[in-house]
């Protein structure tokens, strides 16, 4: 990479490839990866693009998980979406370098649900969120272990967020932080307390990532009938979920054909966009009807690997 490349307003490494690293002083995969993550630290990041069933997704995912993007496209024309959907991303882009540092009461225990890169211990983790877009959230999911009497008794504060953050042209970006508090509590209130509905879904969201994870091993093994029971499973589990269904559902399709190629990038990538995806600031949880005219870069696609938006009447044709 040129030397000066970080300090432009914005850089970013566009790969297209099969993912296949055999050629050149650096084939480890770890190394490579660890390198997309050094670029990143210089505000230089990696989007990569892998096409059909040939390329190595593991890699391919892992270099943009350091710090970028990741699409895939099972033909050439099912790329010219997530290439739409990179682009307009750019252009919206309003915050990068986004780090979330969390310090929590002595004795509480923070864990990350996300697939997101963590620095630092797991008393004060400083987790690296995604690049955010304007209208865009970018969110984690943490889970406390807290004491048993520490939860009755209450505490002042159970826990601190701070965010960090630079504009596209590297200028700091400051926010207020944020504290949780845990007011004393008998055990009957807690076991009658409303759960928040964004969180539910959040949670629904990792867990069906998870189960793909499972389902993906298992048909790479050729044990389809995991696979099928896998999802069945989730389907029951997430049936109030529209968007988590419509992927299982397509990934129900993919494991009837028992092509363990695609069942295996489409799962890979589909998991991942469930641990990782930024947000709509005001995103429907019950519908997906209006994301058809969202920005690009916020729909919810079922299918990561097919085109599913038709193009504008204006678009260039």
């Amino acid at each position: 990479l040129l030397p000066d490349a970080g300090q432009a307003a914005l850089a970013r490494v566009i790969l297209l490839s099969d993912g296949n690293a055999n050629v050149g002083k650096i084939t480890d995969a770890a190394a490579i990866a660890e390198l997309c993550a050094q670029a990143a630290e210089r505000s230089v990041t990696t989007s990569t693009y892998g096409l059909g069933r040939e390329f190595n997704e593991e890699l391919m995912v892992e270099m943009a998980r350091r710090g970028g993007n990741h699409y895939y496209g099972d033909t050439a024309a099912d790329l010219f979406e997530p290439f739409a959907e990179e682009f307009d991303f750019i252009s919206a882009l309003c915050a990068r370098q986004v780090r979330l540092s969390l310090a929590a009461a002595q004795g509480v225990r923070i864990r990350l649900l996300n697939d997101y890169p963590v620095d630092g211990d797991a008393g004060i983790p400083v987790i690296r969120l995604p690049d955010i877009a304007f209208g865009a959230d970018a969110w984690a999911l943490v889970e406390l272990e807290i004491p048993a009497g520490l939860a009755i008794e209450g505490s002042g504060q159970l826990l601190q967020a701070a965010v960090t953050a630079s504009t596209p042209e590297g200028a700091p970006l400051a926010f207020a932080d944020a504290t949780l508090t845990l007011p004393a509590m008998p055990v009957a209130a807690w076991e009658v307390a409303l759960s928040d509905p964004l969180v539910v879904t959040r949670q629904a969201e990792l867990a069906a990532g998870r189960m793909l994870e499972q389902a993906r091993s298992a048909a790479e093994h050729g044990d389809w009938n995991t696979v099928k029971r896998l999802l069945a499973e989730a389907r029951q589990r997430f049936a109030d979920q529209p968007w988590v269904i419509e992927v299982l559902e397509n990934m129900a399709e993919l494991a009837r054909s028992m092509d363990s190629a695609r069942f295996s990038k489409e799962a890979l990538y589909s998991s991942r966009k469930m641990k990782s995806r930024i947000s709509a600031k005001e995103e429907s949880l019950d519908s997906l009807v209006m994301e058809a005219s969202a920005p690009s870069f916020l729909r919810r696609k079922t299918a990561q690997g097919k085109a599913q938006f038709d193009k504008p009447e204006d678009s260039p044709k």
